[in-house]
């Protein structure tokens, strides 16, 4: 994940370039020797990477150095960053910062140099296609009748013109484009052979318009009804060669029915199932969530395996756990054909990002672009803010059929989203690869987990912070940049892990404090705050957190008054890096001059916050959202009076309101 760190560490050292008032100092000139270096690993990663070489495990070693090297250069610059900081004391730490940036320079030229050298030597190797191939069935077809009876229509409808249809779906096999049809002497015979014939040409796998561009030269439009139906997980692909939505089929999945229908065909071939085999199998089928390769290789290793229920069982029980160790139930052929290694690498961590999620978790897609921006890893674009970046990022893992969308609202885009259990083994099993994230699970005979140098932490069981191995292999993750807490909700009190200088993004907010965690406070670097605690309860020295970017704050419904003071400190508006202010309930005070120039949405708050003030103090302000308590003393129109200044938010694309 090197060009993550990449574009993570320029965003720091962007801000630091264009802050003429910091107060934190700095060597200009190794700073700016430093960003170019760094704006050159991220040229060489987006022109070159990810490489094609015979030996693919050096290219990935090299990224890897890659990586580890930036993130070195990233802890250096941040641990500066932390002691200069608010109620930090670094004045004595300038010249040990300077030594430091000085060897890491040197260390930045050689690695320059050998990724230089390295990609010169691989630059004239040709490309070689994987030799990976999918399981042949040789059985009859299964399930998709409907979706069989429309292709077929499409291609033997009346048209005599050439047509080309387009079958979109899931990744089924391994990506392979032919590099060599600009062979002229190639080109001639295909073309010549179906010159004055009616054909059909059948292209698996399509990943490239440019491929699409080489290989439709070869096809003539004799107007005698010839045909090129071509198979893509690309939408963008298929709209490009179909020419049509009309010309374009999406392939569902299996339901449930199907889905056993085509293992038990794999497995006993036509003979009798047992009762207990089949139930067992039922629920192995249905947890392939209707993805056929799925079905295939397991079904593929269970006709070979002894069948017993003992045996079927442990395939189902691991079929949940695969990710870390199920290979003998095929995870590897999975992995084989569902890789990542073809993303762009502007989206390869906005894919494996979606593997911290617990299986099968409905993703609100709200927070998820939260997450996005506040991770670092989002390369901006001149003129659209990283919010819609990270919008962009999210469509096109759409239209590689790599994120499910669950629902999606007709002016606001996507709602909800999930990815498919085989493409979640895939985000944990590449994010284990690249060391982008820890998620931990469960506690194993008397080991705690091990965070290796890995940026984030992903707690899918809070309870586990109740374990004190547990929470004390998670202090030790000294550079963790993300702590996310998205197991079940915790109605107790836990004892959670907070000492992270370097955290950027702390999500606990499926867990209860009855009061403000004063060890947030110590985390100067933060960007996205998400917890659950008493109302009125924000100290006014959050305004320490002076990176903050989103701030979420839930109450418990248990603990909520309606007499409960919930104002948010005054304070809140010195905090002029804020975009986002989620406050259930909660009051904006009167800004007394102050403004929020970053401020983009502003959701949850009460009526009291609509006033002239806050709006004129908020005026980039694009989304608002606005609960109303209604009461016996509340004036009739009373809550009305809210939408008499939303003519001064002259930004505004989205407005909310409860009651």
């Amino acid at each position: 994940m090197a060009y993550a760190a990449v574009v993570s560490l320029l965003q720091i050292l962007e801000q630091i370039r264009l802050s003429d008032q910091s107060p934190i100092p700095y060597p200009k000139s190794q700073i700016e020797s430093l960003y170019s270096k760094i704006c050159f690993f991220q040229d060489i990663l987006e022109e070159n990477f990810p490489a094609q070489s015979s030996d693919q495990s050096a290219v990935n070693d090299l990224e890897a150095q890659i990586r580890d090297a930036i993130h070195k250069a990233e802890d250096i610059i941040e641990s500066h960053m932390s002691k200069f900081l608010p109620s930090q004391n670094g004045s004595a730490s300038c010249e040990i910062f300077s030594r430091d940036l000085e060897k890491l320079l040197q260390e930045l030229d050689s690695l320059a140099a050998n990724t230089t050298d390295y990609l010169f030597r691989i630059s004239r190797w040709t490309p070689i296609a994987s030799s990976r191939s999918a399981p042949s069935l040789g059985r009859k077809f299964v399930g998709l009748k409907d979706d069989f009876l429309q292709l077929k229509d499409q291609l033997i409808g009346e048209s005599s013109r050439i047509k080309v249809v387009a079958v979109v779906g899931m990744a089924g096999i391994d990506n392979y484009v032919y590099d060599d049809a600009n062979d002229g002497q190639l080109t001639e015979m295909i073309y010549k052979n179906l010159k004055g014939r009616r054909y059909l040409i059948v292209l698996d796998d399509l990943c490239d318009i440019r491929a699409w561009d080489d290989l439709k030269r070869l096809f003539p439009d004799d107007g005698n009804g010839s045909r090129v139906m071509l198979t893509t997980r690309l939408r963008n692909v298929a709209l490009y060669a179909a020419g049509s939505t009309r010309n374009i089929h999406y392939i569902r999945f299996l339901n449930k029915d199907e889905s056993w229908e085509l293992l038990r065909d794999i497995v006993f071939a036509g003979k009798s199932c047992s009762y207990e085999l089949e139930k067992i199998g039922k629920e192995i089928a249905e947890n392939c969530q209707g993805l056929p390769l799925t079905i295939v290789l397991i079904g593929d290793i269970l006709s070979r395996a002894v069948k017993t229920v003992e045996y079927w069982r442990k395939v189902a029980d691991s079929q949940t756990s695969f990710a870390t160790d199920g290979d003998d139930i095929g995870l590897s052929s999975v992995m084989q054909f569902l890789n990542d290694e073809h993303l762009p690498q502007h989206l390869k961590a906005c894919f494996q990002y979606m593997g911290a999620f617990p299986l099968s978790y409905e993703i609100p897609v709200s927070k998820l672009i939260k997450l996005w921006v506040s991770e670092g890893f989002l390369k901006p674009k001149r003129s659209k803010t990283l919010e819609k970046v990270a919008e962009e990022c999210l469509e096109e893992l759409v239209d590689r059929s790599l994120v499910l969308v669950h629902n999606s609202r007709s002016t606001s885009g996507i709602k909800t989203c999930s990815i498919h259990s085989a493409v979640w083994h895939l985000c944990v099993s590449a994010a284990e690869k690249d060391k982008f994230f820890l998620a931990i699970n469960r506690y194993r005979n008397g080991n705690p987990p091990q965070s290796n140098g890995r940026r984030r932490l992903c707690i899918r069981k809070n309870i586990l912070f109740a374990i004190k191995d547990v929470y004390n292999s998670m202090v030790s993750a000294s550079t963790a940049r993300s702590l996310l807490c998205i197991g079940p909700e915790h109605s107790h009190p836990l004892r959670v892990c907070l000492g992270f200088t370097f955290l950027r993004v702390l999500d606990v907010l499926t867990i209860r404090f009855y009061k403000f965690p004063d060890g947030v406070l110590e985390l100067v670097l933060l960007r996205y705050l998400a917890l659950t605690c008493k109302a009125g309860d924000l100290p006014a020295t959050l305004s320490k957190l002076c990176n903050l970017q989103f701030l979420i704050v839930r109450r418990h419904m248990s603990i909520k008054s309606s007499r409960d003071s919930s104002y948010l400190p005054f304070e809140i508006w010195n905090m002029k890096q804020l975009r986002h202010i989620q406050f259930m309930g909660g009051d904006l005070p009167d800004p007394c001059g102050a403004f929020l120039p970053n401020l983009l949405s502003l959701s949850n708050v009460s009526g009291h916050s609509c006033s002239k003030q806050v709006f004129e103090a908020t005026p980039n302000l694009m989304k608002l959202g606005v609960c109303i308590e209604l009461t016996e003393d509340t004036a009739a129109a009373a809550p009305l009076c809210l939408l008499d200044y939303l003519t001064l938010l002259n930004q505004l694309e989205s407005f909310k309101c409860v009651m």
